[in-house]
């Protein structure tokens, strides 16, 4: 298995998340092509996916935000063994507000999770990307109908995670998708599933 690692890194990285980077990146088989000071998430992660996609042979595109900490290597490169049979897996990080301490991924309605560490698959409704594991042939199908962007530059892009308007099922109401949440709804809707892998069960 090939793992391209491609974070995307505004302006500073917690010492912490290097401490945790340093030991995957020199794991074989692991390419670092992180994206930094782009201050519009939703182009960094398109363009780490798309030069993924164009540039590399690696199986596995697995972002990890610069102010995640505390993984292990075991952690990354379980999730992306799973990613290789369930197409996008996601591992347990919180929102950043001390007082909105909920996972930042959304979970399907009437789904109770409880978290630890055995990364069981659960099927979810979105996954964040800050810690998460796509497999290649989830770019490749959204690729086929998405136009290249800014085709003659060298960071040119396909526009996997733009924002998008979205009647939610559970509550009929329109929102707007974050570019991680728009991302997971479109690779549900071309067929793949979207799983979170690191709880211990479910009700």
């Amino acid at each position: 298995m090939k793992i391209f690692v491609g974070s995307c890194i505004w302006r500073e990285v917690a010492a912490e998340h290097h401490k945790a980077l340093i030991p995957l990146l020199r794991q074989p088989g692991v390419q670092y092509g992180p994206q930094v000071g782009d201050a519009l998430i939703e182009r960094a992660r398109g363009i780490s996916a798309t030069y993924f996609l164009r540039q590399t042979d690696a199986d596995v595109h697995l972002s990890i935000d610069s102010d995640i900490v505390g993984f292990t290597v075991e952690d990354a490169l379980k999730l992306c063994e799973l990613a290789q049979v369930h197409d996008i897996i996601g591992g347990s990080y919180v929102c950043r507000s001390a007082s909105r301490t909920f996972p930042a991924s959304h979970y399907a309605a009437n789904v109770r999770v409880e978290h630890a560490f055995d990364h069981t698959p659960i099927a979810v409704k979105w996954c964040a990307t800050g810690f998460l594991a796509v497999h290649r042939r989830v770019f490749t199908r959204l690729a086929e109908g998405l136009r290249l962007l800014h085709p003659s530059q060298p960071w040119a892009f396909y526009n996997f995670y733009g924002p998008r308007e979205y009647e939610d099922e559970d509550t009929g109401e329109p929102i707007l998708l974050s570019e991680d949440y728009a991302f997971c709804q479109r690779a549900r809707e071309a067929g793949f599933e979207v799983l979170f892998g690191d709880v211990a069960r479910r009700e």
